[in-house]
């Protein structure tokens, strides 16, 4: 992911090259400006979601599936508002592509992070919205994900309740 201090520095070089963008215009198109513009704007949830997933002072582990559906809607309305033929289109389209290659790979620790973080809770399972494929595939169906990460959190807690159970010696 792209980190928030380049990002920041590209949206400076772009508004401060547009303050004078009038001046090279036989270097730089209008269209140019604007797709720089576009760019700077759809990379900014990128910068958002490293910064915040990256955290170090707190548990940052449950954030991830909530932020990878945000960059994977943010991809899909990107290419839904664009043209085909738009450089805007074919950055949003790999990241999407990239994006997908990683949905699969969602493993248990994130789901029981997502379940266990006061914030989310079950809610998250429920409330967005299915990616299309999922309606047939309870893998990854998060209703289905949902059931198989509280199971697998229930099969953890019994092993560490048993193996890690607090005994309290009993005084005659």
């Amino acid at each position: 992911m792209i980190s928030s201090k380049k990002q920041k520095k590209i949206s400076q070089a772009i508004e401060k090259a547009d303050i004078h963008h009038d001046i090279c215009l036989e270097v730089i198109l209008e269209e140019d400006w604007t797709f720089f513009k576009q760019i700077s704007e759809f990379i900014k949830v990128f910068a958002t979601e490293t910064n915040e997933v990256q955290g170090d002072s707190y548990p940052s582990l449950g954030l991830v599936m909530p932020w990878y559906q945000i960059l994977y809607k943010k991809c899909q309305k990107t290419k839904n508002e664009v043209s085909r033929e738009s450089q805007l289109f074919d950055a949003a389209d790999q990241a999407y592509s990239k994006l997908e290659s990683y949905y699969n790979i969602r493993s248990n620790s994130c789901a029981m992070c997502l379940i266990l973080d006061p914030q989310f809770k079950l809610t998250w399972f429920t409330q967005h919205d299915l990616v299309q494929e999922d309606e047939r595939n309870s893998d990854t169906n998060p209703i289905g994900y949902k059931d198989k990460a509280l199971k697998h959190l229930k099969e953890v807690h019994a092993e560490y309740s048993s193996e890690y159970a607090i005994k309290f010696s009993q005084e005659p």
